[in-house]
């Protein structure tokens, strides 16, 4: 059992921690209405945002494994419904940026509050809206709300953490409660799921034809929407009861916003110069081109199809590996809390980079060996786990993390629109080029990487020598005034 002292000090910053800090400094929040946090009120805030990520962002990924069921309820083909990937990109990527810039504006809690009740309300009404494009639509709302989530809750809680260091561990733990709650929602989900669509013998290719017929639906997919809808109400809740905390309960005054940060980024020295206007552009362009390359959406969604295509793999084998996938991405994300405490956002970077590449080689040559697919593909579950935070955690070392520059990294995620292009080279043509474009999309995000942190590297040393220049300037103007 953990000692309770040791504990309290965790979550608690040094005192002497403001002695070192700049006058000149910007204070962490810009707007009133989002007051500083720190001691208990942080603690509680941050499982508010962790039971959103495990409770409803979680509840968004569950529609990707329910569209056989859906196609069938709709009494359309798969290819109709699989529209429901380009349309959720688009609507989500636009969430993020509507969240991105109200969140400067207004009370975070007050927005997380609106955009759960919204994304709520859509996983409860979508699958009973009465024909496929209605259910688009709905589920497009739903969307957006869920991008405004994800934009705003990451870029919150990297503002309450800065210059902390447990920051970088509880990053990566808010991102494992995402996976954490869609296995567990995955594993509720298939007891509302059609049988007889599951023992389906139809072919692959056949199914997504437009004129493929599938059986009469007789599941209860609506129901599970509904129970995802109610589980959404634990976070709700919280959001309410800290919002009103925020515009009732006492707040210290603003505290500089690297009060702790070293040089490094980690906590304990003097606050360094942060890059702000061109310099900041140039370094969330290479974030988001690392973002561009991350095959973490390119895998999950064509591993199955790969195995089952290229491999010549039954539909259960291909159905076990995609599952390894998730197990290894879980498993990564877990290890990451712990090793993002020693080790920088960089090197996670890198590792997870080589071993993509290192992967998707093995697979591609030896992947006909049943024990070595699964191997590689638990690889790339745990290459692709900590990705998404270790960029935000990277870039937040060059600039603040603000709620625009949370939704610009989301940009990276429009490269899902060539899904239906990939999948119809891998399942008709080429199906070795999900293994050419993984190795070779993941030694991309490394060159993007490298580049990208020399870059930044130059940039803050030619920010910090300009600082230096401006004080040297200014002593030499009060010097003479002094004597």
């Amino acid at each position: 059992k953990p000692d309770s002292a040791n504990l309290t000090e965790a979550f608690t910053e040094p005192e002497d921690a403001l002695a070192s800090v700049e006058p000149r400094v910007e204070c962490s929040y810009s707007v009133p209405s989002n007051p500083p946090t720190r001691g208990i009120v942080r603690v509680i805030k941050t499982l508010s945002l962790f039971a959103n990520f495990f409770f409803l962002l979680a509840a968004c990924a569950q529609t990707s494994a329910a569209l056989v069921d859906l196609a069938s309820l709709y009494s359309v083909s798969l290819a109709a419904i699989s529209v429901f990937q380009s349309v959720n990109c688009v609507a989500y990527i636009s969430g993020t940026w509507i969240g991105g810039l109200l969140c400067t504006r207004v009370n975070v809690f007050g927005l997380l509050t609106a955009f759960s009740a919204l994304l709520m309300a859509g996983l409860a009404v979508c699958s009973f809206m009465p024909n496929v494009l209605l259910f688009f639509g709905v589920s497009g709302l739903g969307a957006v709300a869920g991008g405004a989530i994800d934009s705003i809750a990451n870029s919150h809680y990297l503002t309450m953490w800065e210059g902390h260091r447990i920051r970088d561990s509880l990053m990566q733990g808010l991102h494992a409660a995402w996976s954490a709650g869609a296995m567990g929602l995955g594993a509720v989900l298939k007891s509302f799921l059609d049988p007889n669509l599951t023992s389906t013998k139809a072919n692959a290719s056949q199914l997504l034809s437009d004129d493929a017929q599938l059986p009469p639906y007789s599941g209860h997919v609506q129901f599970a929407y509904i129970l995802f809808a109610s589980l959404g109400a634990i976070p709700l809740c919280s959001h309410i009861g800290l919002l009103v905390w925020d515009r009732r309960g006492p707040t210290a005054g603003p505290r500089p916003a690297d009060a702790s940060a070293s040089k490094d980024g980690k906590g304990g020295g003097r606050p360094r110069r942060l890059l702000a206007g061109r310099p900041a552009l140039i370094m969330v362009a290479f974030a988001v081109s690392v973002r561009v390359f991350d095959v973490e959406a390119f895998v999950s969604s064509f591993l199955s199809s790969y195995l089952f295509y290229g491999l010549n793999w039954s539909t259960p084998d291909a159905s076990a590996a995609f599952s390894v996938f998730f197990a290894g991405q879980f498993v990564g994300r877990l290890l990451s809390v712990i090793v993002s405490a020693f080790v920088r956002p960089l090197h996670i970077l890198l590792a997870n980079g080589c071993l993509i590449v290192l992967a998707g080689i093995v697979l591609g040559l030896f992947g006909r060996t049943e024990g070595i697919a699964y191997i590689t593909s638990f690889a790339m579950g745990v290459g692709n786990s900590s990705s998404f935070p270790s960029v935000f955690l990277w870039l937040s070392e060059f600039l603040p993390i603000t709620g625009p520059v949370s939704a610009s990294l989301f940009l990276g995620d429009l490269v899902s629109l060539l899904s239906p292009a990939f999948g119809y080279v891998i399942e008709t043509k080429w199906p070795e080029f999900f293994v050419c474009f993984t190795s070779g999309s993941g030694a991309l995000s490394l060159c993007c990487l490298a580049a990208g942190h020399r870059v930044g590297l130059r940039l803050l040393a030619a920010a910090t020598e300009a600082d230096s220049g401006e004080l040297r300037e200014l002593d030499d103007a009060i010097l003479p005034i002094q004597a």
